[in-house]
């Protein structure tokens, strides 16, 4: 069967080959299996997809069991698709289960874009030892035959080498010209790149003798009053590690003339946008509720606390007590990335929330037990585990705003999921308090001002706008050229850590271990502009915002 070109992509393929699948595991000793060639070069099978990594298992553990349930399959093209590290393992395991089972030699072609150990894996599994003595001439060798499409980087693993005699067929096509192309354009990328580093190095130290005098000449003119250096210096010494929010300020404290705190707020709102942009998130002790409020939400900038969970029930917590305790309790999930969780334009709901009770989502999620079909990829998301009765007594809220302003958190959520899925790019129309409870993830996360180099599209569900990026990782930039302009932050939250991200910064978040995070969100001060314009919103400024 050759359908070679089409658009099947991953949904398709898995359909086609679980009937496949289906006939050969009820076919009897004396039918033959009606199908040995399968030929599905360019269908858009992509780990890097609409659905991605989840579709991509699926597919491969589909052709798993067609591979193992026919004796006659004798070869399978995948050329010009992307499995990724996932399916290779899926297809590496077939085959080792087939040569242990002696059934008929199978040639595979599959693309190299897989990490150096599924790479090498594949080779060796193609090798056969000496022969034994005594074996009939022309006896057919039991061995996996894998051809690799596309130029591959073979030598750089070391086992681009040529069999030796006796040990079976490992063929591996290799495009001279095209590696001669691929060498060339990495040369020239080298050269550009140095180009563009010495140019930078020039510019950077011009520029620094250039600010030094203007900053030299503007402080002879400015006047510096004492008022507003000594309501804002004490939060200097807390965002010390932050050289963004020193600059912010210092700046603010040699170019202010008002004693108001009001407008010394609106002025480094305004001075933030002007600044060097964050290239790294501060780690600091838990500050003051007044110094949080006077000298951390101002800025608007992104800040990770190490110690509010310190002395906490949330710092107690375990994978057991959180199975013990609430394990019964029945949720709707979504596939990794998908927020549909309200009714589309349509009016009907989204067919990619699955239920589940908690006890059995974290036994999948931290593997005690193999996911079945339906429950691959699934991530529990903005689900409220802790019932409001438990909420007194298992959670803390932020201590910045204390007494009756509790009340203007909203109830906090749980965000679970096995390592790899993640939360598609998107912008919180609150202030958001991330706390990592379990495991870790790794957050990207983007400052307000490349909003428009993200290519948000507004969607039916909870998130009122996304980014229409698949990923952040790897983008096609053919597709989404803008993004090259994005200049986005990476960083990785462990256990016990607090993060507070302003309202308006665009983040996604991928679990690298089993995970689980509570958060909440408050209206903080970055929404004071949009607040101030309502009608509604003098009783919400006057209930949170205690000192405005």
């Amino acid at each position: 069967m050759s359908l070679v070109g089409n658009s099947l992509h991953c949904e398709g393929a898995s359909e086609l080959v679980t009937a496949l699948a289906t006939v050969c595991e009820g076919v009897d000793e004396q039918t033959k299996p009606p199908l040995s060639r399968l030929h599905l070069q360019d269908n858009g099978i992509d780990v890097l997809g609409e659905r991605g990594l989840v579709e991509t298992v699926v597919f491969t553990r589909m052709l798993k069991r067609w591979l193992l349930s026919s004796e006659v399959v004798e070869e399978v093209d995948l050329g010009g698709n992307w499995i990724g590290d996932a399916g290779g393992r899926e297809l590496l395991t077939a085959l080792q289960e087939r040569k242990e089972a002696g059934l008929k030699a199978v040639r595979l072609t599959v693309t190299h874009r897989m990490s150096a150990e599924n790479f090498a894996a594949i080779f060796e599994l193609g090798r056969v030892g000496k022969r034994k003595g005594g074996k009939k001439r022309g006896k057919e060798k039991k061995e996996v035959i894998i051809i690799f499409s596309q130029t591959c980087r073979a030598t750089r693993l070391g086992v681009a080498r040529k069999p030796r005699r006796g040990q079976g067929s490992v063929s591996l096509r290799f495009s001279e010209l095209e590696m001669a192309r691929r060498t060339v354009v990495i040369l020239v990328a080298w050269l550009g790149l140095l180009t563009l580093l010495a140019l930078c190095i020039t510019i950077k130290l011009t520029s620094s003798s250039t600010g030094d005098s203007l900053l030299r000449e503007d402080r002879r003119r400015l006047p510096d009053p004492p008022p507003v250096r000594d309501v804002l210096r004490p939060g200097l010494g807390m965002l010390e590690k932050s050289e963004y929010v020193a600059s912010v300020v210092n700046t603010l404290l040699n170019s202010t003339e008002t004693h108001d705190q009001r407008a010394a707020f609106e002025q480094v709102v305004a001075l933030s946008s002007l600044l060097p942009r964050l290239t790294n998130i501060s780690r600091l002790a838990t500050p003051s509720p007044e110094a949080f409020r006077n000298y951390v939400a101002p800025v608007g900038l992104p800040v990770i606390f190490t110690d509010m969970l310190k002395g906490s029930r949330l710092q107690k917590w375990s994978w057991d007590y959180v199975r013990a305790k609430w394990g019964h309790h029945v949720f709707h999930n979504t596939r990794q990335g998908n927020y549909s969780s309200k009714k589309s334009a349509s009016g009907k709901y989204s067919v990619n929330r699955v239920s589940i009770t908690l006890g059995d989502f974290i036994d999948v999620a931290t593997g005690r037990r193999e996911p079945r079909v339906s429950e691959v990829g699934l991530y529990i998301t903005k689900q409220k585990i802790i019932p409001p009765e438990d909420l007194e007594t298992e959670f803390v809220y932020p201590p910045f705003y204390p007494g009756p302003h509790k009340t203007c958190y909203l109830e906090p959520t749980a965000w679970i999921g096995a390592p790899g899925t993640f939360t598609q790019g998107h912008i919180d129309s609150k202030d958001n308090f991330a706390y990592q409870i379990l495991g870790s993830k790794q957050w990207t996360i983007f400052p307000p001002t490349d909003y428009k180099y993200l290519y948000y599209v507004q969607r039916a569900g909870s998130l009122e706008w996304s980014t229409a990026l698949n990923s952040f990782t790897v983008p096609d930039l053919k597709k989404f050229p803008l993004f090259a302009r994005a200049t986005p932050i990476t960083f990785t939250m462990e256990s016990g850590e607090v993060l507070y991200l302003p309202r308006g910064w665009t983040h996604t978040v991928r679990n690298l271990t089993p995970a689980l995070m509570i958060n909440t969100w408050r209206y903080g001060p970055a929404a004071i502009t949009e607040l101030w314009s309502k009608k509604n919103g003098a009783e919400i400024r006057q209930k949170c915002f205690p000192s405005h």
